[in-house]
């Protein structure tokens, strides 16, 4: 079991890590995905509109200015690396950046059905007409919903990849396995140094919230 759960989430790290590269798989969020934090159903991102956290729901401070700055400018240079180890053509660059597009449109009513469910998930802690039974029940239904507009998206992002792939000339594809290749053997290690000190009850670099204000009577 353990091991179905690690090849899950390799699965998606891998295709996440490509996403870093060269932006593959921007087509999975909207422009305005940014404006929310984590929702508790999933790893998406809701909208500025989100109803506030409820108990249990972890909260991230608001990104710092200079760390977006930062982030942007080593994803543009992982992207201008990656676009020299394919060694991608001015042709292909654009032909990459249309198939982008049309793939950002196709994705976009899955990521807005997504995003509305999980508004309804939120809501329904605050609807005092219902019964706590009737609210689990709500809650689990949204939840095999939501389970599957996630498979309908992964599906989309394989398709994604393999518009991403057509474009690439044999030599390419070769070069682009071997990074992938890369990328996981790096995931890997970062996985058993996590689990390592985890064993060792070391800090994992996550990040910790701040402890609540005090207030003077």
């Amino acid at each position: 079991m353990k091991n179905k759960i690690f090849l899950s989430v390799l699965t998606l790290l891998i295709f996440s890590s490509m996403a870093v590269c060269y932006g593959v798989e921007q087509a999975a969020v909207s422009k305005d995905s940014s404006k929310g934090c984590n929702c508790p159903v999933c790893d998406c991102k809701a909208p500025k509109d989100f109803p506030p956290p409820q108990k249990g729901h972890h909260m991230m401070p608001p990104p710092n200015q200079q760390d977006m700055k930062a982030k942007k400018a080593e994803f543009e240079a992982k992207k201008a690396e990656f676009e020299k180890r394919l060694e991608l053509t001015e042709e292909q660059k654009a032909q990459i950046r249309a198939n982008k597009e049309k793939d950002r449109e196709t994705m976009k009513p899955v990521i807005e059905q997504i995003r509305a469910k999980h508004i309804q998930y939120a809501k329904i802690d605050t609807d005092n007409s219902l019964s706590d039974e009737a609210k689990e029940k709500q809650k689990q239904e949204l939840k095999k919903e939501i389970k599957a507009l996630k498979v309908q998206a992964d599906n989309l992002r394989k398709e994604n990849m393999k518009h991403f792939e057509s474009v690439l000339t044999e030599k390419q594809k070769k070069e682009f396995d071997k990074i992938k290749k890369e990328q996981k053997q790096e995931i890997e290690k970062k996985h058993k140094e996590m689990a390592k000190n985890i064993k060792d009850g070391k800090e994992i670099g996550l990040p910790v919230m701040p402890p609540p204000p005090k207030y003077e009577k």
